[in-house]
């Protein structure tokens, strides 16, 4: 968070979606993960007319326990939740902002089920909106 924050202030708010813009390769399809600034999305739609933004979100205690599973056992939940709400909307421009990005997207999916249902989910995505999974 603080190194995102960092270059953002640093360079620009696009900084991030063009550092790896640059390593993308013409022709190809790319799924980038943990857009967390408008400003990056919208570099990408102008780079790539066919840029779709699916916004993934999931109830805050499953998102908890999911980073405690992943990460650390002695994770606690408000420190989780602190945490949390500081990705979501900070309160610096540079900062990290996912509701703000959540709101520019252009499909969003509600991720509180297994790990099949949320394949199956994208799947159908990716058949909807003509690519290759």
């Amino acid at each position: 968070i603080a190194k995102g924050l960092s270059l953002r202030q640093t360079h620009s708010h696009s900084i991030l979606a063009r550092r790896v813009a640059e390593k993308m390769l013409s022709g190809h399809n790319y799924v980038i993960t943990s857009i967390r600034h408008p400003a990056e999305a919208e570099y990408f739609r102008k780079l790539f007319p066919n840029f779709l933004l699916i916004y993934i979100d999931a109830d805050p205690l499953i998102r908890f326990q999911r980073v405690k599973e992943r990460f650390s056992p002695s994770f606690n939940y408000p420190s989780f939740l602190i945490i949390d709400q500081q990705s979501q909307a900070n309160d610096s421009t540079s900062g990290q902002q996912i509701i703000l990005c959540g709101k520019q997207a252009d499909i969003h999916i509600l991720n509180n089920g297994t790990q099949t249902a949320f394949i199956a989910e994208l799947h159908k995505i990716f058949l909807r909106n003509s690519l290759q999974s």
